[in-house]
Protein backbone atom coordinates (compact mmCIF):
# COMPACT_ATOMS: atom_id res chain seq x y z
CA UNK A 1 0.00 0.00 0.00
CA UNK A 2 1.45 3.29 -1.15
CA UNK A 3 0.22 6.80 -0.98
CA UNK A 4 2.65 8.66 -3.65
CA UNK A 5 0.53 10.55 -5.49
CA UNK A 6 1.82 11.70 -8.79
CA UNK A 7 4.65 9.58 -8.34
CA UNK A 8 2.60 6.33 -8.22
CA UNK A 9 0.30 5.07 -10.79
CA UNK A 10 -2.70 7.06 -12.05
CA UNK A 11 -5.30 7.76 -9.42
CA UNK A 12 -3.31 6.66 -6.70
CA UNK A 13 -3.66 8.77 -3.25
CA UNK A 14 -1.08 11.10 -1.85
CA UNK A 15 -0.08 11.28 1.64
CA UNK A 16 3.11 12.55 2.96
CA UNK A 17 2.86 11.36 6.16
CA UNK A 18 1.89 7.91 5.10
CA UNK A 19 4.76 7.86 2.95
CA UNK A 20 7.16 9.08 5.84
CA UNK A 21 5.94 6.24 7.94
CA UNK A 22 6.27 3.73 5.26
CA UNK A 23 9.91 4.87 4.54
CA UNK A 24 10.69 3.70 8.23
CA UNK A 25 9.82 0.56 8.27
CA UNK A 26 12.56 -1.35 7.51
CA UNK A 27 14.49 0.34 9.82
CA UNK A 28 12.20 -0.94 12.88
CA UNK A 29 14.01 -4.03 14.06
CA UNK A 30 11.57 -4.87 17.48
CA UNK A 31 8.26 -6.36 16.69
CA UNK A 32 6.46 -4.37 19.19
CA UNK A 33 7.75 -0.97 17.72
CA UNK A 34 6.91 -2.53 14.23
CA UNK A 35 3.67 -3.08 15.48
CA UNK A 36 2.88 0.12 17.16
CA UNK A 37 4.10 1.43 13.41
CA UNK A 38 1.39 -0.32 11.26
CA UNK A 39 -1.13 0.73 13.39
CA UNK A 40 -0.50 4.07 12.98
CA UNK A 41 -0.15 3.35 9.17
CA UNK A 42 -3.19 1.15 9.08
CA UNK A 43 -5.18 4.51 11.18
CA UNK A 44 -3.25 6.74 8.85
CA UNK A 45 -4.57 5.12 5.74
CA UNK A 46 -8.16 5.06 6.66
CA UNK A 47 -7.96 8.32 7.57
CA UNK A 48 -7.64 9.89 4.31
CA UNK A 49 -9.18 6.59 2.56
CA UNK A 50 -6.59 5.25 0.27
CA UNK A 51 -8.85 3.12 -1.68
CA UNK A 52 -12.30 2.47 -1.84
CA UNK A 53 -13.37 -1.57 -2.35
CA UNK A 54 -16.37 -1.20 -5.01
CA UNK A 55 -17.31 -4.50 -5.38
CA UNK A 56 -16.10 -8.18 -6.01
CA UNK A 57 -13.87 -9.87 -8.76
CA UNK A 58 -14.79 -13.72 -9.57
CA UNK A 59 -12.46 -15.49 -11.96
CA UNK A 60 -14.52 -18.58 -13.04
CA UNK A 61 -12.59 -21.62 -14.61
CA UNK A 62 -13.97 -24.39 -16.65
CA UNK A 63 -13.06 -28.13 -16.07
CA UNK A 64 -13.78 -32.02 -17.29
CA UNK A 65 -15.96 -33.96 -15.06
CA UNK A 66 -13.75 -36.88 -15.31
CA UNK A 67 -10.87 -34.26 -13.33
CA UNK A 68 -10.55 -34.43 -9.47
CA UNK A 69 -8.60 -33.03 -6.57
CA UNK A 70 -9.62 -29.20 -7.55
CA UNK A 71 -8.51 -26.84 -4.64
CA UNK A 72 -10.54 -24.03 -5.03
CA UNK A 73 -8.74 -21.04 -3.89
CA UNK A 74 -10.22 -17.51 -4.37
CA UNK A 75 -7.19 -15.97 -6.08
CA UNK A 76 -4.99 -18.87 -8.19
CA UNK A 77 -6.33 -22.41 -9.20
CA UNK A 78 -3.34 -24.73 -8.21
CA UNK A 79 -2.76 -27.62 -10.40
CA UNK A 80 -1.07 -29.73 -8.71
CA UNK A 81 -3.79 -31.73 -6.85
CA UNK A 82 -5.61 -32.89 -10.37
CA UNK A 83 -6.39 -36.29 -10.98
CA UNK A 84 -7.77 -38.00 -14.08
CA UNK A 85 -10.81 -40.30 -12.36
Amino acid sequence: MTANGEEGWYGWPDSDEYEALRETWPDVERFDERKALARKMQQLYRDFVGTVLLGQAVSPIARRKTLTGLIEMPALTPMWNLQKA
